[in-house]
């Protein structure tokens, strides 16, 4: 019932029958007090007699409504499912989970800072919403939020400062600008200690705990109980004859207050009454009737407590439920160190504002400015270097400086990198470009010696162990215009226009067309017809660390272009149309192979042939069959096996012939590199298999 009706009867027949179900009135020994009297009687004189009866009559009608709405059996709206759906029983959360859970989480987070002048500030990645994600159901319980406040932080000089006024989210700021070397932290939450657990079984009549059954029927289970109690349900759990979990498909609950309805229906009536018989006659006779007879709330709910009414529902029959009140809970205290920062030192100095925030410089780990802030933008980019921005321009202005470290200074640089966060190649190569023509034509930087390798005029740089191939592109011809240096010693070793260069090793492979109006003379059936005019034939060279071209005439054709792999041979074409396996020096390596039509790359010790017969096997690299030629085709070898295929199915086999698994559907995919260790192969129904022929993804998870 309303507050407001308690204190102002007259109140109470203004008031909407929805405010009448929605809240309780306070309890009072007497009905009426004194000071209700006195608002009763200031409500009265704001209405005619006529508009008081009005009213009463009015609230009769609202309140017999209520009373026959009370009286229904109000349950949830039936299930038209005629599934059964089990889940997992339920496991009250357990308090040495939690903490293992959260101990983990709170171990691993990480702290960043940020310095303004003689102020740190600090912050971590925790997230007080997260913690509760990490336990299911944890949000159940309703615990207050969980604290964890920072208290002291300690520098790699071993010297410590407390944070005074760190916020339950992990923030605070304290004095010192040195470097941390960890931060001290206290987390506060709550854990649960075991529920107490209960059972009803169809047609129980106990009560338990306050709990009674009202009634299990079909898919829905009615609990009377006190309010105060339901709101100390944990979960309720429905079981079917089995035994077993079913899914609930939701509650519902509501209040039943009918008996002290009724009084204050009678006492409506008896006034209306007694106006209609003319034995009230007027506002002061109504007033008394108020004051002598208005029905007290707190008499009525001690002879006749209110009930309370919950409903659950389930995917399925139930014939048991198990109920679990809400356990007592202890505050768990957790103090713990961070040692992970987010942010990083470079060449031992971090970015640093000054007091005003809005100046950047560099300060040491010691806590000393090396760059005295002077910078409206100041940020470590690779090596050595920085972007920054003088104070008086925009943070966008910001271009590359190298840091000077003995001088105290950061010095402008005459080129910008191609990407914001650059990544050395091999450590120490960047690719550079002009501030005004960015991503179009580079050079290349060493970051060690700050040496600038190659002048900023190419459109790529390929970097290899022993070659810096650059390279410009005539976008007429489609060819690259390259200049091919020893990255040993920055010598020029090969110059020319090719379509395609290539770095095996010690070696450099060259590809590049020839376009004639005669066909060459000699053995040269590789070639293709352009525009019905131009005869176009691939040539292939190769050359030595020191740019010395090895092979005395063009080859026609390379297989795939592949290289020498780890065997050091490749195959190779010449002019008259003749295959023979080559070594690095450029030499024949002199393996028969002129009883095969077609000879393939070499890949962990085995290269593919095919016979005239179009059958494949497999050869050593002193040119001896080891693997006879009885496959419809064959692959390279992958760690340790290869894909070959025979009277129509797909096989992988060792080295020594021995079939190590057979597929069972056609092959969608499937690796086929030179000398790899690896290999995955994928069949349509999604399973994919590795080198031993092993399942490494099922079907169905595809």
């Amino acid at each position: 019932m309303s507050k407001m009706l308690f204190h102002s009867p007259l109140k109470y027949a203004l008031l909407s029958l929805s405010l009448l179900c929605s809240t309780h009135l306070l309890a009072q020994e007497h009905a009426i007090t004194p000071e209700m009297e006195a608002e009763l009687r200031e409500e009265f004189k704001k209405h005619s007699f006529p508009e008081i009866k009005k009213m009463l009559r009015e609230q009769s009608d609202s309140l017999k409504k209520y009373q026959d709405f009370g009286s229904m059996r109000i349950s949830s709206s039936s299930s038209t499912s005629q599934e059964i759906e089990h889940i997992d029983k339920f496991m009250p959360l357990s308090a040495i989970e939690i903490n293992n859970k959260y101990h983990e989480y709170l171990n691993n987070l990480s702290f960043s800072r940020s310095i303004t002048g003689d102020l740190s500030s600090i912050i971590t990645d925790y997230r007080s919403y997260y913690l509760p994600q990490l336990i299911e159901r944890y949000d159940d319980y309703n615990y207050p939020n969980n604290e964890l406040k920072i208290t002291s932080i300690t520098f790699t000089d071993g010297t410590t400062v407390a944070v005074n006024d760190s916020d339950t989210e992990a923030k605070g700021t304290f004095n010192g600008t040195k470097r941390i070397a960890s931060i001290s932290m206290t987390a506060s939450y709550t854990l649960p200690l075991l529920p107490k657990q209960l059972h009803f079984n169809h047609g129980d009549k106990s009560i338990q705990e306050q709990i009674e059954l009202v009634q299990m029927s079909g898919h829905e289970v009615e609990l009377k109980l006190p309010e105060s109690v339901h709101q100390n349900i944990l979960h309720v759990e429905g079981l079917d004859s089995s035994g077993l979990a079913l899914k609930p498909l939701g509650s519902s609950s509501y209040s039943n207050d009918n008996y002290y309805v009724a009084l204050l229906h009678t006492f409506t009536d008896r006034a209306l009454q007694q106006i209609e018989s003319h034995q009230i006659k007027d506002k002061e006779a109504l007033l008394q009737f108020f004051i002598n007879n208005y029905p007290s709330q707190e008499q009525a709910h001690k002879t006749h407590p209110p009930s309370f009414i919950a409903t659950y529902q389930f995917q399925g029959e139930v014939s048991a439920i198990n109920l679990f009140m809400r356990p007592e809970s202890k505050r768990e205290i957790y103090s713990f160190q961070l040692t992970q920062s987010l942010q990083r030192y470079f060449n031992g100095m971090i970015s640093a504002q000054d007091k005003t925030g809005k100046k950047y410089g560099l300060i040491s780990e010691q806590g000393e400015w090396i760059i005295a802030p002077g910078y409206s933008r100041l940020e470590h980019a690779v090596g050595d270097y920085y972007y920054a921005a003088e104070a008086h321009k925009s943070v966008n202005d910001a271009s590359v400086h190298l840091l000077e470290k003995n001088e105290k200074r950061l010095k402008p640089q005459p080129f910008a990198f191609t990407e914001y966060k650059p990544e050395p190649k091999q450590d120490k190569y960047i690719d550079i470009t002009k501030e005004n023509d960015r991503h179009r034509i580079i050079g290349l930087l060493n970051i060690q010696t700050h040496q600038i390798i190659l002048p900023v005029k190419y459109y790529g740089i390929d970097i290899t162990e022993n070659f810096f191939g650059a390279y410009n592109v005539n976008n007429k011809k489609f060819d690259r215009n390259y200049e091919i240096y020893n990255s040993h010693d920055l010598r020029l070793i090969l110059k020319g226009t090719f379509d395609q260069v290539t770095f095996d090793g010690n070696n450099i492979i060259t590809q590049y067309t020839t376009r004639t109006i005669e066909p060459l003379k000699g053995n040269t059936p590789y070639y293709a017809i352009e525009n019905d005019k131009y005869y176009l034939y691939q040539h292939y060279d190769i050359y030595d660390v020191n740019g010395k071209k090895l092979n005395d005439s063009h080859y026609y054709q390379l297989d795939s272009f592949s290289g020498f792999g780890k065997d050091g041979l490749m195959p190779v074409t010449d002019a008259n149309g003749k295959r023979y396996y080559i070594n690095r020096n450029g030499k024949n390596a002199g393996l028969d192979v002129s009883k095969f039509e077609t000879i393939y790359p070499f890949s962990n010790g085995l290269a593919a042939v095919k016979g005239i017969k179009n059958e494949y096997g497999y050869i050593n690299t002193s040119g001896k069959v080891v693997i006879p030629l009885i496959y419809r085709s064959a692959e390279m070898f992958q760690g340790g096996s290869a894909k070959v295929e025979k009277g129509g199915s797909s096989l992988l086999i060792n080295a020594d012939n021995q079939i190590i698994h057979t597929f069972t559907d056609s092959l969608s995919s499937y690796t086929n590199r030179q000398d790899s260790d690896k290999a995955t192969y994928t069949q349509y129904n999604g399973a994919t298999y590795n080198e031993k022929g092993q399942e490494v993804v099922k079907k169905d998870q595809e």
